[in-house]
C-alpha cells in the first residue's frame, strides 16, 4: 500500500489517540507536584516582601520598595525550578511516550510501504497497547 499524505494523517490520527491517555496521566502525575510548587513560591515571595519591607521601609519610600521588592522576587520561581528537578522528569516521560509514539507510527508505514493492506493497517493499529507507564507492550 502506498502511504499518501491522506493515509499518513490518518495514521497518525489514530495513534495520537492511542497514546494520548499515556501522556494525559504523565501530565497528570505532576499537575499535584507543579501546583504545590506555586504555592510554595507564593509563600516565598509573600515572605520575602515582608521581610523587605520590615527591614528597608526606612531607607526607601514606598513606591521604590515596591518596586525592589518585584525586581527581586520575581527571580525565585526559575532557580527553585531547576533545582527541584520535577519538571525534567515530567518532560522525560512525555519525551519518552512521544518517541514510542512516533516509533509505532514508523513501523505502521514501514509495513504498508512493503506491501501491507488495509487489514493490516486496522490489525496494527488495533495492536497498539500502552500500559500506565506509558511503555509500547508491543514492543
Amino acid at each position: 500500500m502506498r502511504i499518501t499524505k491522506l493515509v499518513r494523517e490518518y495514521i497518525e490520527d489514530s495513534v495520537a489517540k492511542k497514546f494520548a491517555p499515556a501522556q494525559n496521566a504523565a501530565n497528570k502525575k505532576y499537575a499535584e507536584t507543579e501546583r504545590a510548587y506555586n504555592e510554595a513560591v507564593k509563600a516565598a515571595k509573600k515572605e520575602a516582601k515582608e521581610v523587605w519591607a520590615k527591614y528597608l521601609a526606612p531607607f526607601y519610600s514606598p513606591e521604590d520598595l515596591e518596586s525592589l521588592m518585584n525586581d527581586h522576587t520575581e527571580h525565585i520561581p526559575s532557580s527553585y525550578r531547576t533545582k527541584m528537578g520535577w519538571t525534567d522528569k515530567r518532560n522525560e516521560e512525555i519525551q519518552k511516550i512521544k518517541d514510542l509514539q512516533e516509533g509505532a507510527i514508523k513501523d505502521i508505514c514501514l509495513t504498508l510501504e512493503l506491501g501491507g493492506t488495509k487489514a493490516d493497517l486496522d490489525r496494527m493499529l488495533a495492536e497498539i497497547n500502552i500500559d500506565a507507564e506509558g511503555d509500547n507492550a508491543d514492543e
